[in-house]
């Protein structure tokens, strides 16, 4: 990574400041040069430098040196230098890290407007002068508002910007249309192509301190190191958006119809059992589960919902379930050998419904399970079982003492009954018999496609702001972009993991993550690499990663697997938990042809994801609810599992095989708990 993209990485990191009220609006009317104190037309312009690695159209200009410019001269500072554009009296406009600008035209009246490409400037006014700046950034524009302004700025060459203001005031234009003023004491930060982000402020001390590091010798702070500890202006705080709680999409099917007919062909009037078919009102559109709830899941269920809880283990546990004994040993319940992907059954209508709430779902109506089931939605109904359904009312009507009863619908292997049958049972624990075969099948009116979602945000990182590794080392590299943090991989048969601890683990909850290849930066297309999201417990970590496809160059093969061995050893998560306060660990491995030359195509169940092309953001998702993790790329499910725990660790990986170098950014991470 350049110089200038170290510049900016840390530049990058504002997410807005400053001192003094937020969102602070005003007279935005530049200054009149009729009305200045000291004369700006033909003003004599100079160029000193106070270090080297500083050059005037081209030539360059030594540690001391002065010269005389002319408008449109090109100014460019690297890395190690610092200089000095002045306007006698008038301003002075310091060119620091990697600033590149064009000295501004004084022949006519009117405010001075400064071209600038790139990099840090500082710009101070004489109050004396009465005069008014522009600094123009191309699709922004950056305007004194008050003659004893005083300011630093920060501009990418992708077009992001950042500024702090000193004392006076600063107006920030999009392509030349106001957005707001910024006061002494007060900062931000718009990435490319958006708007500015909340105010940030700080007090008379930490402005002065930002002043003296700018100007510092080794430039060890960059404006976004700066103020990245400033607090976000009161007032100006970005509200999280909402987020209605949904069930995941996930092992549900959508069944609309445009109307709804009901009733067994072969009736011709309503029995006790059988209705004769009838048209109701209205149309059908939800979601239900076509295979029903295994004893694996449910159990997962009753651990988190009873606890030690002996009388609530003897209420929900499944009458057939082993070592049903009262007391302390009710939490040894459970299925028997071999049974665990099997139906759960043996429940009553209160438990199947508490489940599916738990769920977030709900028991499916009478007409919604018969849709289903005539419709080919369900595929278990073979097994001579039935599944607890809502009120019958909603159906229509029973038999004359179907009076505190609930509805079965479905075969069993007394009745070997058709899917329009009813089966009246009574809902209480000691209705053994009439609950035999009863079965858990959820429904929902609406899904989460992309996994169940979560209300409230635990963390969010738009890298924005610092805090993960950043080191370059023997071919790996991560580090900072303006908005995006980055994992470099410059070894085949190699990869690069990093990750930190949240406060507290989340035992539900889910991690969303937008990455993208960064293709300028990625090698020789022979071979292939992958990369993706890292999560798990300190004792069992997963990678979410996603592969190119390097020919068609529209689809990833995207998989989740265990991360390997060696690199959780190097990672040291097994031994020692990372403190809640640790910026993060990284680890490398490799080469090794052996073990790393292995990918998604390799694993049991690989998943092909289509996208416009290889080059386009990908979204990550992993889900971690009712003891089960779903892995999600661009809302297509890749795996699910029960073997992550919980989630108190999270971070990113990338892998190489043959390629020569691989590139990844991670542009945003949110992770959602309730």
């Amino acid at each position: 990574m350049g110089a200038l993209s170290v510049v900016l990485a840390a530049v990058m990191g504002l997410t807005a400041c400053a001192s003094g009220d937020s969102g602070v609006t005003g007279d935005t009317t530049s200054v009149s040069s009729s009305e200045v104190g000291i004369s700006i037309v033909g003003a004599a312009l100079s160029v000193s430098a106070d270090r080297d690695a500083v050059t005037v159209n081209s030539e360059p200009l030594g540690a001391g040196e002065a010269r005389k410019v002319a408008a449109g001269d090109a100014v460019v500072v690297d890395q190690g230098g610092t200089a000095l554009l002045s306007a006698e009296a008038v301003f002075e406009i310091e060119a620091l890290r990697n600033a590149q600008l064009t000295v501004p035209d004084l022949s006519s009246a009117g405010p001075v407007v400064v071209p600038l490409s790139a990099g840090h400037v500082f710009v101070r006014l004489n109050p004396a002068a009465n005069a008014a700046v522009v600094i123009d950034a191309g699709d922004r524009q950056f305007t004194t508002t008050s003659p004893d302004a005083e300011f630093a700025l920060c501009q990418a060459p992708d077009g992001a910007s950042c500024l702090a203001v000193i004392q006076g005031s600063v107006e920030w234009k999009e392509d030349g249309v106001a957005t707001e003023v910024y006061q002494g004491g007060q900062a931000t930060f718009a990435p490319r192509g958006n708007a500015p982000l909340p105010t940030r402020c700080a007090d008379e001390a930490a402005v002065g301190a930002m002043q003296r590091t700018l100007r510092g010798v080794d430039f060890g702070g960059a404006l976004a190191d700066i103020v990245a500890d400033w607090d976000v202006c009161p007032g100006q705080e970005e509200p999280v958006p909402a987020v209605a709680t949904l069930p995941s999409a996930a092992g549900m099917e959508h069944v609309t119809a445009a109307s709804v007919t009901v009733g067994s062909p072969s009736a011709t009037a309503d029995g006790p059992n059988l209705l004769a078919p009838r048209t109701l009102d209205g149309a059908a559109d939800y979601y239900i589960e076509p295979v029903t709830v295994t004893n694996a899941l449910f159990r997962a269920w009753i651990v988190r919902a009873a606890g030690d809880d002996a009388a609530a283990w003897r209420r929900l546990a499944p009458a057939d379930w082993l070592e049903r004994a009262p007391g302390g040993a009710a939490t040894q319940s459970t299925y028997a050998d071999g049974t665990a992907d099997q139906p759960v059954k043996g429940l009553t209508w209160a438990t199947a419904g508490e489940y599916c709430a738990s769920q977030g779902k709900r028991l499916p109506t009478e007409v919604e399970w018969e849709l289903a089931a005539v419709g080919d939605v369900l595929t278990d109904l073979a097994d001579e079982s039935q599944d607890w359904v809502d009120k019958w009312e909603a159906y229509g009507p029973g038999p004359s003492d179907a009076t505190g009863r609930q509805v079965l619908r479905g075969a069993n292997g007394t009745l070997k009954a058709d899917s329009y049958y009813r089966v009246f049972a009574p809902d209480a624990p000691e209705a053994t018999a009439a609950r035999l075969y009863a079965r858990i099948r959820c429904a929902a009116d609406q899904v989460a496609v992309g996994g169940r979602t979560f209300p409230t945000v635990i963390t969010q990182d738009d890298f924005n702001g610092l805090g993960w590794p950043t080191t370059k080392d023997n071919g790996f590299e991560l580090g900072y972009h303006p908005e995006n943090y980055h994992l470099d991989v410059s070894k085949a048969h190699a990869q690069l993991a990093v990750v930190r601890a949240l406060e507290k683990p989340l035992a539900e909850g889910r991690v969303d993550v937008d990455a993208f290849i960064e293709r300028n930066n990625t090698g020789t297309s022979t071979g292939e690499h992958r990369f993706g999201l890292v999560v798990g417990d300190k004792d069992k970590l997963y990678v979410l990663s996603v592969q190119p496809d390097e020919q068609g160059r529209t689809a990833f093969t995207a998989c989740f697997t265990p991360i390997e061995p060696a690199l959780a050893d190097e990672l040291g998560l097994t031994a020692e938990a990372l403190a809640s306060t640790n910026a993060g660990r990284f680890a490398t491995f490799g080469p090794d042809t052996v073990d790393y030359n292995r990918d998604c195509n390799e694993t049991p169940e690989p998943k092909t994801v289509n996208v416009t092309s290889i080059d386009s953001p990908v979204e990550l998702s992993v889900v971690l609810a009712d003891g089960q993790v779903e892995a999600w790329v661009n809302e297509v499910l890749v795996a699910t599992s029960g073997d992550v725990p919980a989630i108190g660790f999270y971070g990113f990986a990338s892998q190489n095989y043959n390629r020569t170098r691989s590139h990844t950014h991670i542009d945003q991470v949110t992770i959602w708990g309730s």
